[in-house]
């Protein structure tokens, strides 16, 4: 038995399969995969909604690595079989992507009717289906804006259109129903409206009053005397409200991984830059007390990336890029910055003394 043993362990090759891999030394790290893109890359196209070139670049990207991995094969493999119907027939494409726009939304109407998705707890309702609708009607306005910025034909009449369609729906059913509008335009600075050669002041305003419009807004008590000021003052205004909400998180957070045994509050599927935002926001002291810590600390450098969203494509917003040229006298991009600054952290220092002590 022993000479059968010791036969068969010289004929047997050594270790070529293991059944328990070996363990790694703890002076090796595991091997890192270098991300596709930088992340000033990514934000360049994502703040344009810009994920079709974004999609191209990864594409190129991967095309560029000699080692791919399995996942990034299998993407730029599907990528290159789209990209070549695309190219070779493009009338094929469009029907097949009209056909799967008009059965997935069939789909989802027929969902919100049947109300199988449909939920309530206490006061508060949703509907699934419905909010899978509305994410897609919103990706969807996202490009249609995207694409008149780049003056694609007929781009810029249908956001008018649209526009003005969703505008006078907003009128008559705010104006028959402005309970339901109440909760969002609370916290809004501004409501659609439809403005003719004949200004209708008095029903704006009689709308406006029915809603509650900026009734719980943290600048609604804050009035600019100048165009700029008024265009800084919406910035800062938008900005605050977001860090006001990011702070409104962190209770639910804590509770939410309280209940569910999670260790940190923020969910993993954060991304780090999510992370990272929501962190800083809550490190942040009240508003009336630190509004001297918020300007350095989160809105100076959220007016600063918003300043470069703006500089590498004005009509993001061309109104408030034509009064930093006018108050410059067409000055550097440095000077438009920094008349930026001192106007936004004006606005910020305002809003931080009108602001009521239970939002702060």
């Amino acid at each position: 038995m022993e000479r059968k043993q010791k036969a068969a362990s010289k004929t047997r090759p050594r270790s070529t399969f293991r059944s328990v891999p070996p363990k790694s030394s703890p002076h090796q790290p595991a091997k890192t995969i270098e991300p596709l893109f930088t992340e000033a890359e990514r934000e360049s196209l994502v703040s344009k909604n810009d994920y079709t070139e974004l999609d191209y670049l990864v594409a190129s990207r991967i095309r560029e690595r000699p080692s791919p991995t399995t996942q990034q094969r299998e993407r730029l493999r599907d990528h290159d079989q789209e990209e070549a119907r695309v190219q070779s027939d493009p009338e094929s494409v469009l029907r097949e992507a009209h056909t799967a726009l008009d059965h997935g939304t069939s789909l989802l109407l027929k969902l919100i009717r049947s109300q199988m998705l449909r939920g309530q707890c206490a006061t508060f309702a949703w509907d699934n289906a419905f909010d899978c609708l509305t994410s897609r009607i919103s990706f969807l306005n996202q490009q249609l804006v995207r694409l008149a910025e780049c003056r694609t034909p007929n781009a810029c009449s249908s956001l008018w259109a649209e526009a003005e369609a969703l505008a006078a729906a907003f009128v008559r059913l705010a104006a028959r129903f402005p309970e339901e509008f109440r909760p969002s335009a609370e916290t809004a600075l501004m409501m659609p409206a439809l403005i003719g050669p004949v200004p209708e002041g008095k029903a704006s305003k009689a709308l406006a009053q029915a809603i509650g419009l900026a009734a719980k807004h943290p600048a609604a008590a804050v009035r600019a005397r100048q165009p700029l000021g008024t265009l800084c003052h919406h910035l800062v205004a938008r900005i605050v409200e977001d860090i006001l909400y990011a702070r409104s998180q962190k209770d639910h957070m804590e509770r939410t991984a309280w209940y569910t045994g999670a260790k940190q509050a923020i969910p993993e599927y954060y991304r780090p830059e999510a992370r990272r935002y929501l962190k800083e926001c809550w490190a942040l002291p009240d508003l009336q007390q630190g509004a001297d810590k918020w300007w350095p600390g989160k809105v100076k450098p959220m007016v600063h990336a918003e300043f470069e969203r703006i500089r590498k494509n004005p009509a993001r917003n061309h109104a408030l890029w034509r009064e930093l040229e006018r108050a410059t006298d067409l000055g550097s991009d440095a000077d438009k910055r920094a008349a930026l600054d001192k106007y936004c952290r004006n606005k910020l220092l305002q809003i931080a003394n009108a602001l009521p002590a239970k939002d702060r």
